[in-house]
């Protein structure tokens, strides 16, 4: 365990926040990593648009996952269960002379469940020895799920299913009897209005994916807590 945000109070009010820097690397190519697997976003690479509706938008950001952790991260495909899922999220701050008076939540997506690591080096040097890779991200090694992987229907989940404090789910969490997809279903859902530029002038948005393995919590037998990682995009003006 370690901590990732220190707050100092004063008589029940926060006066300074303080994150520490998450252990990861020592320099360019030689990796620090933790005991255990520790999957963690190491890249949020772009945030696109997949379908629509008349007052909708579906959206899904892609990410580079890295195993900041000196053991495999189990990443076997359903139905078996001992794999990481992405949620993922669109934030808004606007409001007052600076447009930093609210930060909201705008939109959210189910699950994506991952299904096979490339061991790629974003994330520095990759670890390959003694490590079955495709069905484990090694350690130090990254895997690439771009946007539209993200946004795919047919590999997103219900976070019902998940426990968020496990990370634990059942075989058939991508089930998707009973319904029909539009273009919005299941991904990054936003009202258009959210992202309107006139009506939201000087507005900044944040998107934000995670990684929530199972396999950490079976690793520790406790609680852990998933990174997560959130970058700003500009919403360009439409024609």
């Amino acid at each position: 365990m370690q901590p990732i945000q220190i707050d100092q109070l004063v008589m029940g009010e926060t006066k300074s926040m303080v994150m520490p820097p998450i252990q990861h690397a020592v320099g360019p190519g030689v990796p620090n990593l933790v005991p255990g697997p520790d999957v963690i976003v190491g890249e949020i690479e772009s945030l696109d648009e997949f379908g629509n509706t008349q007052t909708q938008v579906g959206l899904a950001v892609g990410t580079d996952s890295c195993n900041n952790g000196d053991q495999p991260v189990d990443w076997f495909q359903l139905p078996q269960t001992d794999h990481p899922v992405v949620p993922q999220n669109l934030y808004r701050m606007s409001g007052g002379a600076d447009n930093t008076e609210r930060f909201e939540q705008i939109g959210h997506s189910w699950m994506k469940h991952t299904f096979f690591a490339l061991e790629d080096g974003v994330c520095g040097t990759c670890n390959t020895t003694n490590c079955q890779t495709g069905s484990h991200l090694c350690p130090g090694c990254s895997d690439p799920y771009t946007s539209g992987l993200n946004g795919s229907q047919t590999g997103i989940g219900s976070r019902a299913w998940v426990n968020p404090f496990t990370g634990s789910f059942p075989a058939n969490a991508d089930d998707h009897t009973g319904h029909n997809h539009d273009g919005v279903s299941h991904r990054i859902r936003v009202d258009t209005t959210d992202l309107n530029t006139t009506m939201n002038p000087g507005a900044s948005y944040f998107a934000e994916a995670a990684y929530i393995s199972p396999h950490e919590y079976t690793w520790a037998s406790r609680i852990r807590t998933s990174a997560t990682c959130i970058i700003m995009f500009p919403i360009a003006s439409s024609a």
